[in-house]
């Protein structure tokens, strides 16, 4: 499991609650994006009370399905250690999520049993009295980058999946998979990324949560996405760079749009004044519609100035940048060297 601080604390907050002691917390409430890693968490917990000698009971919720037989019979007859684990929680209907809130409710008096569940933000958890609640959040560059690790990916592919994922490790690890049928840079303007990038369980999940989005919606999340790609790989902290909250539903919103779309959105960016210089830039290289030299030079010497003051990160997302608007092939191969020393 990625490791970062806040996933340490829900597994400290699910060890607690494994625990014999009275004073806590006997439910967990485990929420974050889709994809983030909230089933991996609770699963990691749950293998732990295996190992404690719980009896595990899963509740899936996948399809909005609910196996309603289960809910007369969560606890078992005897005083078994139980660990409910609700994975999905959001997927089910409202009525059913109140039904199944009851039924963990009475079974958590019962001393030996605990609880798990999953849920994404958006959705409220039940009305528990008491209960613990820990967010997981997105994973940090580096925390992506070693996920990355030995997979089948150039380092500007790498640098891009860092960019578009957000520290969502499912998005990492699906692009990742994809990486060896991209037949260009996926960094570069009006190629940044489309369906063929796309594995059908990222194309699934993004489908799914975009269905009753309408055009300007769709229009106003792929701007927002962009900028905030931008913004985040090159040290901003811009006020035009807002994104939707769901990774998986920019990531379907950007595959599906046009390279047309994509690079209008550049072009208005490479001239807001909101953007840092550095934005700017990185705009008017994913706006260019051909080889440029002289923003291949404006990009590399940013890149020199950036590894000057060893920030490397950035450096090398510029001169990957630079590698896609060159048009020699051995400057390129240059570039790329440059980059690969530094990633």
């Amino acid at each position: 499991m990625p490791t970062s601080p806040d996933r340490d604390a829900v597994l400290r907050e699910g060890r607690s609650c494994l625990s014999a002691s009275p004073e806590n917390r006997r439910i967990l409430v485990i929420s974050g994006a889709r994809g983030i890693g909230k089933s991996t968490v609770a699963n990691t917990i749950a293998g732990e009370a295996t190992a404690l000698g719980f009896r595990v009971v899963d509740l899936p919720c996948l399809a909005g399905l609910l196996d309603e037989g289960l809910l007369g019979d969560l606890v078992a007859d005897d005083a078994t250690p139980t660990l409910l684990v609700i994975d999905d929680l959001h997927l089910l209907p409202a009525g059913s999520r109140d039904r199944l809130a009851r039924a963990v409710k009475a079974a958590v008096r019962t001393p030996h049993v605990r609880c798990i569940a999953t849920t994404v933000d958006t959705v409220p958890p039940p009305l528990w009295r008491e209960f613990a609640f820990h967010r997981v959040r997105p994973l940090p560059d580096d925390a992506v980058r070693d996920l990355l690790n030995g997979t089948e990916t150039a380092v500007a592919q790498r640098q891009s999946i860092i960019e578009l994922s957000q520290g969502n490790p499912l998005v990492a690890t699906e692009l990742a998979r994809a990486a060896p049928i991209w037949h260009r840079d996926p960094s570069v303007g009006g190629a940044m990324l489309d369906r063929a990038h796309l594995t059908d369980t990222l194309a699934d999940i993004g489908a799914f949560e975009v269905a009753g989005l309408d055009e300007e919606s769709r229009r106003q999340i792929l701007g927002d996405a962009l900028r905030h790609i931008v913004s985040r790989e090159h040290g901003g902290d811009s006020v035009a760079a807002h994104p939707h909250g769901d990774t998986v539903a920019q990531l379907w919103i950007l595959a599906s749009s046009t390279a047309e779309e994509r690079i209008a959105v550049h072009l208005e960016s490479a001239v807001d004044t909101r953007l840092t210089p550095d934005e700017r830039l990185v705009h008017r290289a994913l706006a260019a519609r051909a080889p440029d030299a002289r923003l291949v030079a404006a990009l590399d010497e940013r890149a020199h100035d950036l590894a000057s003051q060893h920030r490397y990160r950035r450096a090398v997302a510029l001169l990957c940048r630079a590698v896609a608007l060159e048009s020699d092939r051995g400057r390129a191969r240059a570039l790329e060297v440059r980059a690969a020393s530094m990633a």
